[in-house]
C-alpha cells in the first residue's frame, strides 16, 4: 500500500481508539471504578496483538480490519486511566507530580518501544531475507528500500519468498507489542482500587454533623 493507503488502513485502529475512550469516560463517571477497565484493556489489547501476529500476505479486509479494531479498542480503555488514577489516589500537593510522572513515561515508554520494535524488524529482515540465498541480492538494499519498493530490487520469481520473509519479521515486530501489552498487567496489579466518586452530600453532613 501507499503512504495515504497505509493510513486509510489504519482508521478501524484509531476509530476504536477514540470511541474506547469516550465509553471509558462515560462509564468511570457512572461507576466511579476504573481499575475493572484497566483490566478489561489488557484482555483486550493482548488478544488484539496476539491476532495481529496471524496476518500474511492475502489476508482478507475483514480480519485485519477486526483485528485492529480490537486492539485499538483494548488499548483505548486505558489510555487516560492512568492521570485519572493519580488525581484520585494521590493527596492534593502531590497530583501535579503524579501527573507529571504519568506524562513522562506515557511519552518516553513509546519512544523506547518504537526504537526496539524497529530494530526487530531490521534484524529479522537481514537474517530471513540473508538465508534465503538469493543471488546478487543485496539484502541490506532491501531493508533499506521498505516493503512499498521491494518490487522494484527483487526477481520476479522470489518476491513471494521476500515478501514471506518480510511477513516472518513482521510477525516477530508485533510480538514487542503482544509481550508489552501482557506485562502491564504487572502495573495494572499494584494500582489502588478506589472510587473516583464524591461521596453523597447526605454522608458528608451526616460526617460534619458527627464532628460537631
Amino acid at each position: 500500500m501507499s503512504a495515504i493507503k497505509s493510513g486509510v488502513a489504519s482508521i478501524p485502529l484509531i476509530f476504536c481508539n477514540v470511541l474506547a475512550i469516550i465509553i471509558t469516560g462515560v462509564l468511570i463517571t457512572k461507576l466511579g471504578h476504573y481499575m475493572p477497565l484497566v483490566f478489561l484493556s489488557i484482555v483486550l489489547s493482548s488478544v488484539g496483538a496476539g491476532l495481529i501476529l496471524m496476518l500474511e500476505p492475502g489476508t482478507d479486509a475483514g480480519k485485519w480490519i477486526g483485528f485492529q479494531a480490537l486492539f485499538g479498542f483494548g488499548i483505548g480503555c486505558s489510555l487516560t486511566i492512568p492521570q485519572i488514577a493519580a488525581q484520585a489516589v494521590l493527596s492534593l500537593e502531590d497530583i501535579p507530580t503524579g501527573l507529571a510522572v504519568v506524562g513522562f513515561f506515557q511519552n518516553f515508554g513509546p519512544a523506547i518501544m518504537l526504537s526496539a520494535g524497529n530494530n526487530v524488524l531490521n534484524e529479522r529482515l537481514l537474517e530471513y531475507i540473508g538465508a534465503l540465498g538469493i543471488e546478487g541480492l543485496d539484502t541490506v538494499a532491501v531493508v533499506k528500500t521498505g516493503a512499498t519498493a521491494i518490487r522494484t530490487l527483487v526477481p520476479v520469481e522470489h518476491l513471494g519468498s521476500v515478501v514471506g520473509a518480510y511477513n516472518m519479521a513482521l510477525r516477530k515486530t508485533f510480538e514487542v507489542a503482544l509481550i508489552m501489552s501482557c506485562l502491564s498487567l504487572v502495573g495494572a496489579v499494584f494500582m489502588e482500587w478506589k472510587s473516583v466518586k464524591a461521596p453523597d452530600k447526605v454522608e458528608e453532613v451526616s460526617i460534619e454533623e458527627g464532628k460537631k
